[in-house]
């Protein structure tokens, strides 16, 4: 039943009116921890602003009840194209085919191999997973024989840099020499150690609090990296601004109608408050 009533919420989408201007679009979604409400509700989390307890945090994970039936839902409705795939047609100002939905996940943390790999391989869904290279020895972190055991398995791979900054901000008193040479790093270094580890190059990368500026972009490309996901939402084209790509978290909040909600063509924006 619940999945007719998502159906049903898409026949907007099927009856508006088509127009020469119409295009196929790809939509990207931004998944962070995918984990049981029993361990959702017993962390804490911090603000990164106030310092003071937030549920933030909390409002970026998701069960793996209900990725599972999302993704089950993206399966049945859209197409699940690679981030490769997206970045061919791209690259050659080619239009899609269809319409497709790419799924990423942002994070360090072991709880994307446990709970959101399993599903996303039950549904045969090429996820692309942006590293934190920083964290990786924390307790709870993804280890590089699971990061290897999922590129391996078709996730495409992406850089989230080694500390999560925010790119845009420069330091108290840091020169643009040395706001370039750490930029730089972060970019740089995480990509490196990453690619070492799976054995293929990293070409897509993931903004921390979707920060960038023109800076960062032309860094961005200088690294060698094909694209760049952002956390403000919108429909991708194939002449999308490759290092301005829209993105959508998803909250824990969204039962399956809200989630089907944002696929409609006349969907908004809410939640880019909750982006990390």
């Amino acid at each position: 039943m619940k999945y007719l009533l998502a159906m049903f919420l898409l026949i907007p989408l099927a009856c508006h009116p088509a127009s020469a201007s119409q295009r196929n679009w790809v939509k990207i979604l931004n998944y962070h921890e995918v984990e049981p409400e029993a361990e959702i509700k017993n962390k804490e989390y911090l603000s990164l602003d106030d310092k003071k307890k937030s549920t933030r945090a909390i409002y970026l994970a998701v069960t793996p009840d209900k990725f599972d039936e999302q993704m089950l839902f993206l399966k049945e409705s859209y197409a699940t194209p690679s981030m490769e795939e997206i970045a061919d047609k791209m690259d050659k100002n080619e239009p899609f085919k269809e319409n497709g939905v790419i799924v990423s996940l942002d994070g360090w943390a072991d709880c994307i191999y446990k709970y959101a790999f399993p599903i996303l391989k039950k549904y045969s869904i090429p996820a692309t997973i942006y590293v934190q290279t920083g964290n990786l020895k924390a307790k709870g972190a993804l280890s590089w024989a699971q990061i290897k055991e999922m590129s391996d398995a078709g996730m495409t791979i992406g850089s989230h840099t080694i500390n999560h900054p925010h790119l845009s901000r420069k330091q108290k008193n840091e020169s643009p020499e040395d706001y370039e040479k750490r930029v730089s790093r972060e970019l740089e270094a995480s990509k490196e150690e990453i690619e070492s580890h799976i054995g293929k190059k990293v070409q897509f990368f993931a903004y921390p609090y979707g920060s960038f500026n023109e800076d960062v972009i032309r860094l961005l490309k200088k690294a060698g990296y094909r694209n760049a996901t952002t956390v403000l939402w919108d429909k991708n084209f194939e002449d999308t601004d490759k290092f301005k790509m829209r993105r959508r978290p998803v909250t824990n909040f969204m039962k399956l109608p809200d989630f089907v909600k944002i696929f409609r063509w006349d969907a908004e924006d809410s939640h880019a408050e909750f982006a990390d």
